[in-house]
């Protein structure tokens, strides 16, 4: 019982770490994205 509980504390960990991951890639994207939007503008 001990093991397969230490498996589901694993398991959900890892989904954890991959779902911030990944959040925070995808606000890394959008930030980068509105950068290089402005830096557009400017230049137009």
């Amino acid at each position: 019982m001990n093991g397969w509980n230490e498996a589901l504390l694993t398991y959900g960990l890892t989904i954890v770490i991959s779902f911030s991951v990944a959040c925070m890639i995808q606000l890394i994207v959008v930030l980068l994205e509105k950068f290089s939007e402005k830096r557009k503008g400017q230049h137009s």
